[in-house]
């Protein structure tokens, strides 16, 4: 499932408050297919999130699947700040 809110402006200080952290929905889609996956980002931090059925992926292949993106994700901050 791949669904887009867009760029949310939201902003993190209010009169007398602030708002440290915004947590991304975590959502099932329809009786379908059941794996999606979520990310948002706030004031510099990512939320990122995997919402699978077990009956499309398996747990052993969901974790797999973790920990390459967690891979593909420091790669490209480790560019990012060597470029830096």
């Amino acid at each position: 499932m791949f669904s887009n809110m867009g760029r949310m402006t939201i902003p993190h200080q209010y009169q007398t408050f602030e708002i440290e952290t915004i947590y991304a929905p975590s959502v099932i889609g329809p009786l379908g297919n059941t794996t999606s996956l979520i990310t948002s980002t706030y004031r510099g931090q990512m939320d990122f999130s995997m919402v699978i059925s077990e009956g499309f992926v398996p747990y052993a292949e969901a974790q797999a699947i973790q920990e390459r993106m967690m891979s593909i994700i420091n790669e490209q901050l480790a560019i990012q700040f060597q470029t830096a």
